[in-house]
């Protein structure tokens, strides 16, 4: 019932960098909406303009796959 929750990062970069302690909870997508989401897989942008820190990977999916991701993500919420 805890997944996709987020959770501390078990692991840190070895040289100072900017870094996110822990992984956001992604379940239900509870920062976006379903369209947000799918253009932040498309180009790794918050709907606020923003970009995630590392260890989070720039994502680039395809509009197809990004839209399937993000309706998935969606339907996860409790």
């Amino acid at each position: 019932d805890r997944w996709l929750g987020g959770a501390p990062l078990a692991f840190q970069p070895t040289v100072p960098m900017p870094w996110s302690p822990a992984a956001p909870p992604i379940a239900g997508l509870p920062s976006m909406t379903e369209a947000q989401g799918a253009v932040f897989l498309q180009t790794g942008k918050r709907p606020d303009g923003s970009s995630p820190r590392p260890p989070m990977p720039e994502f680039r999916f395809s509009p197809d796959d990004a839209a399937a991701v993000a309706a998935y993500l969606k339907s996860l919420a409790k």
